[in-house]
């Protein structure tokens, strides 16, 4: 889980790939959430910053979001179909990600499901 190189995101500001938990497309702009709670606004696009952590374990659950799989205990996981049953599928203290029904298969290979 250590990493010694550090992934550029388009700011003044360098960042190793395991304190990243989540990416979140905002029209160009990319929310990057980090491990200790804190939030950064990066002016490169998701696809940009997606293809700077391909050789870690990140993946693209849906259209606007990247989630690092090293913290996965932290997501919620919801099936494309389960959107409207998500209340079956919620843990306590997790953040809820909808999969892209076309992304399940390449998901649960990834996770080993």
């Amino acid at each position: 889980m250590t990493t010694d190189r550090l992934i550029h995101l388009g700011r003044r500001e360098d960042i190793s790939p395991s304190s990243i938990l989540m990416l979140k497309a905002d029209r160009n702009y990319t929310i990057i959430y980090l491990d200790d709670g804190t939030k950064l606004l990066s002016s490169v696009n998701l696809g940009l910053i997606e293809e700077r952590l391909q050789p870690y374990a990140f993946f693209r659950v849906n259209r606007s979001t990247v989630i690092n799989l090293e913290h996965l205990n932290r997501f919620t996981v919801i099936p494309h179909k389960a959107k409207d049953k998500r209340q079956n599928f919620c843990k306590k203290n997790t953040t809820e990600i909808f999969l892209s029904r076309r992304r399940v298969a390449e998901f649960r290979a990834c996770v080993n499901v």
